[in-house]
């Protein structure tokens, strides 16, 4: 018999999925901060400068999308999850592409650096690399954490003890 108070495990399990969340939140900032900052740093970055800024300045707009649908605007999370998707779609064709095109051109990479005095175009390329696998990495993390994350005390009703609900109310429910 359930007297409306939680038991041990249900009060540990929910403190669990609230630290998780948090956990996801913290990795959804932390990831919008780093292509925030690699966007800024790619001035630098010769004739693909505007190709690499506007490649993480997207995956900067899909954490904080997810961030702001998530947290603030949940009531147009149903919206905003087609869109959001397939931005995350092509973004991650992109990434692979892009992965693609730094692993070919590494092993091409002359020992002078030409972007950049500080570093090798050898270092370059693993760093343009690098930023690629994060896009990526970043991308199905997003659109895991949209699609499975947030679902906090989901209760579904007794069968038994549910009251029959009439064919207005549905109606009315989808006219919102």
């Amino acid at each position: 018999m359930n007297d409306g108070r939680e038991d041990g495990s249900d009060q540990i399990n929910n403190k669990a999925n609230k630290c998780g969340l948090f956990a996801g939140y913290f990795l959804c900032f932390a990831f919008l901060v780093i292509f925030i900052v690699s966007a800024t740093f790619q001035d630098n970055d010769g004739s693909e400068r505007y190709l690499w800024t506007i490649f993480y300045i997207m995956h900067a707009t899909i954490a904080a999308l997810v961030l702001l649908f998530k947290s603030c605007f949940s009531a147009w999370k149903t919206k905003a999850e087609l869109p959001l998707l397939l931005l995350s779609l092509a973004m991650i064709i992109w990434s692979i592409v892009m992965i693609t095109k730094s692993a070919i051109e590494i092993p091409q990479a002359s020992g002078d650096g030409e972007d950049s005095e500080n570093f090798s175009d050898e270092e370059e390329k693993i760093f343009e690399l690098s930023g690629s696998i994060l896009g990526l990495i970043s991308t199905i993390y997003h659109a895991l954490f949209w699609q499975c994350c947030g679902k906090v005390n989901v209760e579904t009703p007794n069968v038994e003890t549910a009251e029959p609900q009439d064919e207005d109310s549905d109606e009315e429910m989808y006219k919102a």
